[in-house]
């Protein structure tokens, strides 16, 4: 007779990555639960079998058991269990590159663990110290996704210190290490590379203690780690971090797993900095091919692969080739949020310069005129990015001899620019020196030179 499996079986499970083995388990406890009508424990199997399909990046089918799991509980869940299912579909949600319900997800979840904490018994213990932890977790994750780094910052900060406080046995301390890597997560996002790398190393020597030197979720913290020598510029020690990562988790769960993409994205962007652009241009299809396996041809990080990738055609002296990468890339990172606004507009800066390279002024007109009309009607754009594109396409129009469609749109948005920017911001300088050119392409030759003019005493006064 089979042995059905405990919360502390599909507990044990998840913290091992062996997620199959928890899904299956925790489905198990939800049709035993469902037989029983212990609802409770029915919405608590759920809750677990959504978190193993989040660890596996099945975000829709994980979104579907928290939302089952919120109804079941209805009025038995507490405050706390409350708080703790709706921060999971936030996580779920930003993880799932859905940023308006997972802010909204996040304030309610905010909202409810406010007011839980404020009740007498606020220095929960055990289970609800552990199910506070977390819930800060989980909504430090989605902050992190949109781009709050400070709040998020905080939240895993205080759930650190629960973990810290309620460690136990070995189950507590990989917790506490998955803490310690979000933590990590949230100070690389600020550019604090040295707390980001203490965080990263405290998890790692973690989980190499429990789980062994080749667990899949060693081979993690070493990417981590990897990333940090990336941002660092130390390059030699960023491969020889990566290649070893992505040795372990290949083996652990095959070439063609999802954090394999990942891995392998970093490998090609350390070889294309250290200049060996074939080898990076080899690793970035790599990964380009496994991340499309996993998530399609729409996940923010096949746009950032193919972002990698296009610059890397464009330094092999491909740029045809690159066009079509980077015009893909855009098309992937839009719509934007404040996460993404950095690296989509390093996209349209290099698709600009591919356009020049590979003599395609036509095709940047359409494609950068169609994007400018995107951005038109949204209004969570950031400026600098729909300035951006409405300045290729400007300069595409000039150099294709329509100069007169370009004058008034790039009039328009570099008075909005100055307003935001101040009219010495770069953005600011370069949206007005394309005016000027386009009032001489039309043969208003003062009104150019007295765009000029003003440009080069903003020089002067800085």
């Amino acid at each position: 007779m089979a042995v059905t499996p405990t919360p502390e079986d599909v507990r044990r499970l998840l913290l091992r990555g062996a997620l199959q083995e928890a899904r299956s388990a925790a489905q198990a406890l939800a049709r035993d639960a469902e037989a029983r009508e212990d609802y409770l424990a029915w919405s608590q199997a759920l809750r677990d079998e959504g978190v193993a399909r989040f660890e596996r990046f099945e975000f829709a089918a994980a979104t579907m058991c928290f939302e089952r799991s919120l109804a079941i509980a209805g009025s038995l869940s507490s405050p706390r269990y409350f708080a703790e299912l709706t921060s999971w579909l936030a996580a779920t949600r930003a993880a799932d590159d859905a940023p308006d319900p997972a802010e909204k997800l996040a304030e309610r979840a905010l909202i409810a663990l406010a007011a839980d904490t404020l009740e007498p018994d606020d220095a929960p213990s055990g289970v609800e110290g552990r199910r506070e932890a977390r819930t800060r977790e989980n909504l430090a994750f989605a902050l992190w996704v949109l781009g709050r780094h400070d709040e998020a910052r905080a939240l895993v900060h205080e759930a650190l210190i629960t973990r810290q406080t309620l460690q136990v046995d070995d189950d507590d301390a990989l917790e506490t290490a998955s803490a310690s890597i979000l933590m990590g997560l949230v100070e690389q996002a600020a550019h604090r590379l040295g707390p980001a790398s203490e965080a990263f190393t405290v998890a790692l020597e973690t989980r190499r203690r429990i789980l062994g030197p080749r667990h899949a979720y060693v081979g993690y913290c070493l990417h981590h780690l990897a990333q940090i020598e990336l941002d660092r510029g130390h390059l030699e020690a960023c491969l020889e971090l990566a290649n070893e990562a992505v040795g372990i988790v290949a083996q652990a769960f095959g070439q063609h797993h999802a954090n394999v993409a990942s891995i392998l994205a970093t490998v090609g962007a350390a070889r294309l900095e250290s200049g060996e652009l074939a080898a990076g241009r080899q690793a970035l299809e790599r990964a380009l091919d496994v991340s499309q396996r996993n998530f399609g041809r729409e996940s923010p990080q096949h746009g950032v692969i193919q972002l990698l990738l296009g610059t890397s055609l464009r330094a092999l002296g491909e740029p045809a080739e690159a066009v079509d990468l980077l015009e893909a890339a855009v098309r992937t990172l839009t719509p934007v949020h404040a996460a993404r606004a950095e690296v989509l507009n390093n996209c349209l800066v290099s698709l600009v310069d591919a356009y020049v390279e590979a003599e395609m002024p036509n095709r940047a007109v359409s494609f950068l005129g169609e994007t400018a009309l995107r951005f038109d009607v949204m209004p969570e754009v950031d400026l600098s990015l729909h300035a951006r594109a409405v300045l290729g396409n400007a300069v595409a129009q000039i150099a294709t001899g329509h100069a007169g469609a370009a004058l008034e749109p790039l009039r328009q948005m570099a008075e909005r620019a100055e307003l935001a920017l101040g009219a010495g911001a770069p953005l600011c300088v370069e949206l007005r020196a394309a005016e000027a050119a386009a009032l001489e392409a039309l043969g208003h030759i003062e009104e150019a030179r007295a765009i000029m003019r003003r440009i080069e005493n903003l020089g002067e006064l800085h």
